[in-house]
């Protein structure tokens, strides 16, 4: 004999005995209103129901515990569910479409977001300073050309073309100089600011780096960059910067407005002093800071050059030699 799945039991319809008498015994509807009443017998009880929760309530107070069975009792009354889900997209908004599963309700779609009339807009920026906006930010963030068109494509606009941007980017030295001009005056205004409420003094120190480093018999450097940064705080943050360079990417120039702004036949050993020179001129110029002390390394050309603009601002400038970074 094959073994086969058990048979379930029947359940037993459920009999209240004497003393566990329903609390609506009495109350319900006759047995001829009952359906199927005519096949029960004349002592069986009648068909009982689940009571509504009022109902239910007052018999709690009416009546025993033994008279009120569990299986009377009402059901437990549930909050109505709503959800909201995305009916249907404009852009980069959205339209909500709200729904409760209760009352089987469902709203009609309601945008999520709010219009403006195109009057009461005001307009963006141009078209070309958008593009150098783009190009801008290669400069600013590690991603390249390519990248970058690639972000664009995916907030669906179309990005310009690879040959564009590049050009863009050899173009965008006058401009990034001009930004980072601003930011050194925001620094000083402030170092300013928290000089005013510490009284410490501006104390400064400075140190020119080159791409190649000189030597003696021999020099390959082609440019050099002196920068002059405040150690008051903690940010450490660069006050002014000065690049003396050799080359021009121009075939044909006068070097007039140029990049070039360094001689060919001149060394560059001698820009430290250079350099050093006009980074103190422009401090002064701007008259926002008043340095109280220069550290810088063991150069002589250096202590020449802070005794001179000391005696030219008519202020006494401390100089510290730094042995270290020599």
């Amino acid at each position: 004999m094959a073994a086969g799945r058990p048979k379930k039991r029947a359940k037993r319809p459920q009999e209240f005995t004497q003393h566990s008498q329903p609390w609506n015994y009495g109350v319900q509807v006759s047995k001829s209103d009952q359906p199927g009443s005519n096949l029960q017998s004349s002592s069986a009880p009648p068909l009982t129901k689940r009571p509504r929760f009022d109902v239910y309530q007052e018999s709690l107070s009416s009546c025993g515990p033994n008279e009120v069975p569990s299986k009377l009792r009402p059901e437990k009354e549930r909050p109505n569910k709503e959800k909201f889900f995305v009916g249907s997209r404009e852009a980069t908004c959205v339209n909500n479409i709200t729904t409760c599963t209760s009352c089987n309700l469902k709203e009609s779609e309601q945008a999520a977001f709010s219009e403006k009339c195109q009057g009461q807009t005001k307009r963006g920026p141009v078209t070309g300073n958008l593009n150098e906006m783009l190009a801008l930010s290669c400069y600013k963030i590690k991603v390249g050309v390519t990248d970058l068109r690639f972000i664009i494509s995916c907030l669906n606009i179309l990005p310009p073309s690879s040959g564009y941007l590049y050009k863009k980017l050899n173009e965008l030295s006058s401009t990034i100089i001009s930004v980072n001009e601003c930011v050194l005056v925001e620094n000083q205004k402030f170092v300013q600011e928290v000089n005013m409420l510490t009284y410490k003094g501006i104390h400064v120190q400075t140190d020119t780096a080159y791409n190649h480093r000189p030597q003696s018999g021999g020099e390959s450097a082609t440019w050099s960059i002196a920068i002059v940064m405040e150690h008051t705080t903690s940010r450490k943050l660069p006050l002014c910067v000065s690049i003396a360079n050799k080359l021009c990417s121009k075939k044909t120039c006068i070097h007039l407005n140029c990049k070039k702004n360094h001689r060919t036949e001149d060394l560059m050993s001698s820009t430290e002093t250079k350099l050093a020179k006009e980074n103190l001129n422009k401090l002064e110029m701007l008259n926002i800071l008043k340095i109280d002390s220069l550290t810088c390394d063991a150069s002589a050309q250096l202590e020449k050059t802070v005794r001179e603009h000391s005696a030219k601002v008519q202020s006494s400038i401390r100089q510290y030699t730094c042995y270290v970074h020599t």
